[in-house]
């Protein structure tokens, strides 16, 4: 399948995506070149083939609702190697990526059969687009109440998909714990978050099987049981600090070293995939076939159990890779 042959190897094309959690309020009245914060990982999405060329100019400008279903069916169709069959038609437009994203449910109409292509999107309006994109990209994203100052002003039927994309680090907020569900979202915003969505699902559907998966969920399990013994509370979960483990199980079949193949740092990765905490520790493991004895071998080390035993840390993320010659790379990341 092409994306079995695109990602051989290890070049793995999430090691060179910048994302950011918490994406930045930006003037809505354009602009030729993204803006600062946005620069790098535009500018590597566009090189990835993610941004249609009709989006490359003006990034900090609003995005209409049609921009944002082109941007969204790009993404869907490279991930899932194939084009979206499914139509829905609206009476005001007949702009292919909106019928294809109706079509599978990801956006719906106005009102009186009329989809407002040139309407401006709000960031309420993506947070809910983003999350049935990812429904149907086969990676539903978990329940959670969004936690923002202005809760209240978001809309009834958008407060659920505002707590999933905040959960999940697809959509932060705009400053002082504000999300400011009626603002416009700007071009280049909509290209970083939906990049963000490419990653959470690649890792998903490309990254894992269900073994390596349940080896992750089982370290965490038996790290938890380890942490209890000293009573301390138990790690949790966090989908995008999963998604970096598994970057650096992967690229430890190159360079196994808290130094990545490029050499740069190991928490570099944070950024990377828009982990706004400080990275607390990495564990780091080749060669063990099995959870068990990778955590015992990180219990019986002076180097990693002091980064099981933190008492500072809270969430955690566990990335198991099999490489070429069979070997199995362990990764666990913690931050508080």
């Amino acid at each position: 399948m092409k994306k079995l042959t695109f990602y051989c190897g290890i070049a793995v094309l999430l090691a060179v995506t910048t994302v950011f959690m918490c994406v930045p309020q930006a003037q809505a009245d354009g602009g030729g070149a993204p803006s600062a914060w946005a620069a790098e990982g535009v500018e590597r999405a566009k090189a990835l083939g993610f941004v249609p060329l009709h989006l490359q100019s003006d990034y900090t400008k609003a995005a209409t609702r049609a921009e944002f279903c082109a941007l969204a069916v790009t993404i869907y169709e490279d991930l899932l190697n194939e084009s979206i069959l499914e139509r829905k038609y609206f009476s005001d437009t007949d702009d292919v990526n909106v019928q294809k994203m109706g079509g599978l449910g990801v956006v719906s109409g106005v009102g009186d059969d009329e989809f407002l292509p040139d309407g401006t999107i709000t960031r309420e309006q993506a947070a809910a687009i983003l999350t049935r994109l990812m429904r149907e990209l086969g990676v539903p994203l978990s329940d959670n109440p969004p936690a923002f100052s202005d809760n209240d002003d978001i809309s009834q039927w958008a407060r659920a998909a505002v707590g999933q994309v905040q959960a999940a680090g697809i959509m932060g907020g705009t400053g002082n714990n504000m999300f400011s569900p009626n603002a416009n979202y700007t071009v280049e915003q909509s290209i970083i978050t939906l990049k963000k969505v490419y990653d959470l699902a690649f890792v998903r559907i490309w990254r894992e099987t269900d073994m390596l998966n349940e080896y992750a969920e089982r370290v965490i399990e038996l790290v938890n049981i380890e942490r209890a013994k000293e009573g301390l509370g138990p790690l949790v979960t966090y989908d995008l600090l999963h998604a970096a483990a598994i970057l650096r199980a992967t690229e430890c079949e190159v360079r196994f070293s808290h130094t990545r193949p490029d050499y740069r740092p190991w928490y570099t990765v944070f950024s990377e995939l828009g982990i706004s905490n400080r990275g607390r520790g990495e564990n780091l493991g080749m060669g063990y076939m099995t959870p068990e004895s990778a955590v015992i071998g990180w219990m019986n080390s002076p180097e990693h159990r002091p980064n099981i035993m933190n008492p500072k840390v809270s969430r955690t993320g566990v990335g198991v890779h099999e490489g070429v010659d069979g070997k199995l790379y362990w990764a666990q990341l913690f931050i508080d």
